[in-house]
């Protein structure tokens, strides 16, 4: 993440946007943030993202700092799965590659995709 010099003018915050994926793990991308707030546009959260250049470490220490994730206790639940994508030229999109599928028996083309659940002892849950 790169050291901000001076404050951020942008409509879209880090907060904001932790919230949005917290509130909404199905979908994370500009367009449907700007359809929740009206007031931002998605060009501005688009922008935001690309300047910023957050980290999954950025995301997790707002989490904690903000008191939304309690990482003492609860419980992490992982799941993978391969979305195939047989017809995708690999050399074309970086996160193309063969990976295990136990539904063919054999690796596939595709990407790999993790999902990790956490859920704390006083209830509260979010999903990366």
């Amino acid at each position: 993440m790169r050291i901000l010099t001076k404050p951020s003018t942008a409509h879209c915050t880090l907060n904001l946007y932790v919230r949005y994926l917290l509130a909404q793990p199905q979908g994370s991308g500009c367009c449907e943030l700007a359809e929740i707030l009206k007031t931002v546009s998605h060009d501005s959260v688009n922008r935001f993202l690309c300047r910023e250049r957050y980290e999954p470490k950025d995301l997790l220490d707002e989490l904690v700092s903000q008191g939304w994730i309690d990482l003492v206790g609860g419980v992490v639940s992982v799941d993978d799965t391969v979305l195939e994508k047989p017809y995708a030229q690999r050399k074309a999109t970086a996160l193309l590659g063969y990976f295990w599928s136990s539904k063919a028996a054999q690796p596939v083309l595709g990407l790999s995709l993790v999902t990790l659940y956490y859920t704390s002892l006083n209830g509260f849950a979010s999903a990366d």
